[in-house]
């Protein structure tokens, strides 16, 4: 899916990134939808001079612009190690929840804009992580990702 840099055809394990989003203007930040039902992104920046690394999970939990939760922390760990210099975080469902089961019982678990900020977080990414697991199938969310 990625291009350049991040992208098989390339020589570079990472770049630095494009700053085109509001993730490049902060530390530590995320996008929600009003009420923040839905989160639609997630960041945190620790070396400006590296690229950032797109993981996209299943869907959110608890993590915030400022609290981290076991996911995104093992996210953190990862990048740290893997030499970037920061994290971009989106899911195929925006939908805040804790089980898979509770997506599959909302209306509308991907949520609106979700499709925009996956394709803008990506457009900025040295590397993306897919990292849903089983459930990514759900709705072919896993496929229509992939497609782009």
């Amino acid at each position: 899916m990625s291009t350049g840099c991040g992208s098989r055809s390339s020589n570079c394990r990472r770049c630095v990134s494009n700053p085109s989003g509001p993730w490049s203007r902060s530390a530590s930040g995320a996008a929600f939808t009003a009420g923040r039902r839905y989160r639609l992104a997630l960041w945190r920046n620790w070396n400006s001079g590296e690229g950032r690394i797109l993981f996209v999970g299943l869907n959110p939990s608890s993590a915030d612009e400022s609290r981290d939760d076991p996911t995104l922390r093992r996210c953190i760990g990862f990048a740290r190690r893997w030499g970037y210099g920061g994290l971009l975080m989106a899911n195929l469902f925006a939908l805040r929840a804790t089980r898979p089961q509770q997506l599959r019982a909302a209306r509308d678990p991907v949520g609106d804009g979700t499709d925009r900020w996956l394709a803008w977080l990506a457009a900025d990414a040295a590397m993306i992580v897919a990292c849903w697991g089983n459930h990514g199938s759900m709705l072919d969310r896993d496929r229509t990702f992939s497609a782009r």
